[in-house]
This record gives structure tokens, sequence and C-alpha cells, in this order.
């Protein structure tokens, strides 16, 4: 189970995942939820190395940043592994015998309680709950992985990808100990590093419409006249224009996911 829930986001791939499906369905890009997803949601909803402020509703971009390890302010700092002390109840309860949150005081009517009987059910509750038991783990993370790629494909991001990775590796971009980037894990860095930000900030709620209204407002100023008024119906089509990208990844999200949830259960 552990070397399943490491193997889950070993390159943050279930970070990464979770991070875009969240933004997508803010946006309202998703035409139905995946359940796979949703339930990777649920599950990772309290780990705050998954969400480090919480599930966001808008600026997904550092929120992203902040569960990849930076600081609020800004500067960079360590990624931490997600085991499986952090997202199963099961390993926790059973391989690490961590009980130390239970309450073992008498009840209500000063009777003494069953120290032994309050750990029996806390370990039946924790195999009743524990969403991760009996599901392969370490072929979803594999899955996951190649989602990421095959999204880069889709969009025609193959060429930034090749170029960024040319950037990581001869230390264009940052340092290569600083990003703890090698031959190996420089491909990984590299499609996250070109994938992830624009899908998120696309995401971000009045996007479009500020960057309309920025464009008509320095129009109608350069022309010594007032600004026209912003022309909903084609902030309508912008909006779903810009969509096209997240749309994109949506889609593929919702065929490839769920196959991947399907062969999981």
């Amino acid at each position: 189970l552990d070397l399943g829930c490491r193997a889950l986001d070993c390159c943050v791939q279930l970070r990464v995942v979770v991070h875009l499906y969240n933004a997508m369905s803010k946006a309202g890009c998703m035409e139905e939820n995946i359940p796979l997803l949703e339930m990777l949601m649920t599950a990772t909803q309290k780990i705050s190395r998954v969400w480090k402020a919480g599930v966001p509703t808008c600026k997904f971009l550092p929120g992203y940043y902040l569960a990849l390890g930076a600081r609020l302010d800004g500067s960079a700092g360590r990624l931490q592994a997600l085991g499986a002390e952090k997202i199963s109840p099961v390993f926790r309860r059973c391989a690490l015998e961590d009980f130390c949150d239970l309450d073992f005081a008498y009840p209500a009517d000063g009777t003494p309680g069953d120290p032994l009987e309050t750990v029996l059910s806390e370990i039946r509750r924790s195999f009743e709950t524990d969403k991760w038991v009996g599901s392969n783990l370490a072929a979803l993370g594999i899955h996951l992985m190649t989602v990421q790629e095959e999204m880069v494909i889709k969009l025609g991001w193959s060429e930034k990808v090749l170029a960024m990775e040319r950037q990581l590796l001869s230390h264009e971009v940052g340092s290569r100990r600083a990003q703890k980037v090698d031959e190996f894990t420089g491909p990984r860095v590299a499609v996250r590093a070109v994938l992830v930000p624009p899908l998120l900030l696309g995401c971000e709620p009045g996007l479009v419409e500020r960057q309309q209204l920025a464009q008509v407002q320095g129009v109608g100023g350069a022309a010594g006249q007032a600004p026209p008024r912003a022309d909903t119906k084609g902030s309508r089509r912008k909006k779903a224009g810009r969509k096209g990208g997240s749309g994109t990844v949506a889609q593929m999200l919702a065929e490839r996911v769920s196959v991947a949830g399907e062969g999981n259960e």
C-alpha cells in the first residue's frame, strides 16, 4: 500500500491531474463529473500536500505552485512526497499503529471504557472508509502520467516541451540542482511546466472579460472617445474559444481517466 501510494504521485502526476480537474470543473469545462477523479478529489481534499490552502475556487495556479512546495513569498521550497501515511487510514492504523488521536476517556456515565474495543472499532472503520485499499495504485499512477503526455500531444505542444527540456538541462531556467532535474526527470518537469500554467490560467473566472475590457478601453482612449460597451455576445464567444484548450483536455480526461477507473475497480 505504501509503495502504491508513492507510485501514484511519484512525479506529482496525481497533484497535476486533480488541480487541472478542479480548475476545469470550476470553469464549467467539464460536461459531466468523472467518478474516478471525484473520488481522488474527495480522498485528497484534506491533504495539505495536495491542497496547501484548501481546494481553490479561483487563483488556481498559485494553489498549484503551493502544492509543489512553493512558499507564500513566491520563493522555491521543497517538494514533499505523498506517502501512504498521508492518504490511507488503513496504513496509518494497521502499519504504523498510530492511534494517538483517539479518545480513550471514560464515557459520560463514568464507567471505564475498553481501549481494545476502541482500537478495533477504529481499525474496522478505517477499512470501511479507506478508498485506496484494493486499488492498483501503481497502475493508476502510470496512467495519470501518460494522460499528461497525451494532453501535450493533443494540444500540439510537443515542440514547446522539448524546448523547455533543453532549457532545463542547460541551466537556462534556474539551476539543475535547484530544479532537481536530470535526464530522467527533465521530460516530466518540462511537461508540467508547459502544460499546467496556461490551462490553469485559462480557467480563471472573468479573465476573458477583463482582457476584452482593457482592449476596448485602450482603443477608445487612443481615439479620444468614450470606450464602447463590451460586446457580451462576443465575450461569450471568446470565452468559449478560451476554453478550447481546457475543453480538449477536459474531453481527454473524461475519456482516458474514465477507462482507467473502470480497469482499476
